[in-house]
């Protein structure tokens, strides 16, 4: 129940940072207040990244138990882990490439989004395949293993930017 309680809160939080990144593109006025709406809209966005991340890694641990035995789950989730944490080096490996490209606020509202985005297809395939806050749903976890490295870029392209290129 908690699974998928969370799994459906994460999802509104993903549709939030997404309407957010919308306002910040539609809104134009002062320089004052855009700056001000600026900076507030890139607080309130990073809160909510760091709030669907935390919810997720939970959410993704809690599928790989309920779907599989104990011993087993553990091995599968620091396998996921590894693989996790190798994506984030290659994500910040390629935002050099990708500011000279691009603009870093444009690169980090980009992937903000398209981390939402990727966050929010776990709900979904739960729901497609007959999942509900009683019975789980249909679908293979080994589908956790394309979805979260996938995250795990993401993740890694945004901390960079986050930390390091601060404007």
């Amino acid at each position: 129940f908690v699974v998928r309680l969370r799994f459906r809160f994460s999802f509104f939080v993903a549709v939030l940072e997404t309407s957010l990144l919308i306002a910040l593109l539609a809104a134009r006025r002062s320089p004052f207040d855009f700056q001000m709406r600026n900076m507030s809209l890139y607080i309130g966005g990073i809160i909510c990244y760091k709030f669907a991340l935390e919810t997720m890694n939970t959410c993704i641990f809690n599928l790989l138990a309920r779907s599989n035995e104990k011993a087993r789950a553990s091995v599968l989730w620091v396998t996921l882990q590894s693989i996790n944490y190798a994506t984030q080096c290659l994500g910040s490996l390629l935002v050099g490439p990708a500011v000279k490209r691009v603009r870093a606020s444009r690169l980090l509202a980009t992937t903000l989004l398209l981390f939402g985005a990727a966050i929010t297809t776990i709900p979904i395939m739960e729901a497609a395949t007959g999942g509900r806050l009683d019975s789980d749903g249909e679908w293979g976890p080994w589908m956790l293993f394309i979805l979260y490295p996938l995250v795990g870029v993401f993740h890694g392209i945004i901390e960079l930017i986050r930390r390091v290129i601060p404007k």
